[in-house]
């Protein structure tokens, strides 16, 4: 016949199963923080992976004169006619054959900006969003003649109420834009020498580009007028579902200040708060233009 335990023995027995248990809650925190974890970083990744391949599709086809005294085609960076809303810190608009409806052509204007949206008091959120008015809805003239709100409200509104028209993705607090020449340096002045005014560009001004050929020691200097870049570089800051329900509103990034895409973008993102920064994940991509000069 066993004999019963001793005191001791339950109290030895006892210290052990609460350090296994201590050990196992321990264990399963650690693997409930990895596992969120891991959903945030796939909300972020699809969000940017759904940003990228969807501009890109649309800016390497983009449209250009076929004559060079052409004013029909632009792709244009935060042009004068939106507003501040829509330049978070900056908009793009060009036209591409990606019409929905073809009975007029195949010609598309399409546009690239971020809005922040609200559905209700306690559903408010940054929005990546993407314009698209088909040939049949416009005139033929360069975007910066008549994009503006009232355009971009009724055509993408990314509202609830719109069934989401517009949105691209979610969580997205801002888009950076740099305009890249053939050596992929970026374009700062107009084919007259003139500088663009930090995060603009407009095709119709075209730009200069400091380029090296296989016979020269030195870069020589060539004008495109008017031109599209040869690339774009692009950059977003997003935010997991969970972060974003922390936005107060005002993680908006202001007006671009300085040449460096990257100087805006480190700047924005070093500077939101704690909380906010830890949710958030910086991604970028450099699209080729087919249809620049080379």
């Amino acid at each position: 016949m066993l004999g019963a335990f001793s005191l001791l023995e339950l109290l030895v027995a006892t210290a052990v199963f609460l350090g296994l248990a201590l050990i196992l809650i321990s264990i399963a925190g650690s693997l409930s923080s990895f596992w969120q974890m891991g959903i945030s970083h796939n909300e972020r990744r699809a969000s940017a992976i759904a940003a990228f391949s969807r501009m890109a599709r649309d800016l390497r086809f983009a449209s250009a004169p076929i004559n060079p005294a052409s004013t029909n085609f632009q792709l244009v960076i935060n042009p004068s006619n939106v507003g501040a809303a829509y330049k978070l810190p900056q908009a793009a608009f060009w036209q591409a054959p990606v019409a929905a409806d073809r009975s007029r052509g195949d010609l598309a204007l399409v546009g690239y900006f971020v809005q922040w949206v609200s559905n209700s008091p306690t559903d408010v959120g940054p929005k990546l969003c993407r314009l698209v008015v088909d040939s049949t809805n416009f005139q033929l003239q360069k975007p910066s003649d008549w994009v503006n709100d009232a355009l971009i409200t009724n055509h993408a509104p990314a509202t609830k109420a719109s069934g989401y028209d517009g949105q691209l993705a979610e969580n997205v607090l801002g888009l950076w834009l740099q305009p890249l020449d053939q050596a992929k340096q970026p374009i700062t002045r107009d084919a007259g020498a003139t500088n663009y005014s930090i995060g603009e560009f407009d095709s119709m001004r075209g730009y200069q580009a400091t380029l090296t050929n296989a016979v020269a020691t030195n870069g020589l200097t060539y004008t495109f007028k008017p031109a599209l870049p040869a690339s774009i570089e692009a950059a977003v800051i997003v935010v997991d579902a969970r972060t974003a329900r922390r936005l107060a509103g005002n993680e908006k990034p202001g007006a671009r200040s300085s040449t460096n895409m990257w100087d805006d973008v480190n700047a924005f993102y070093n500077g939101l708060p704690t909380g906010i920064k830890k949710g958030a994940q910086i991604y970028s991509a450099v699209i080729e233009l087919h249809t620049a000069p080379r």
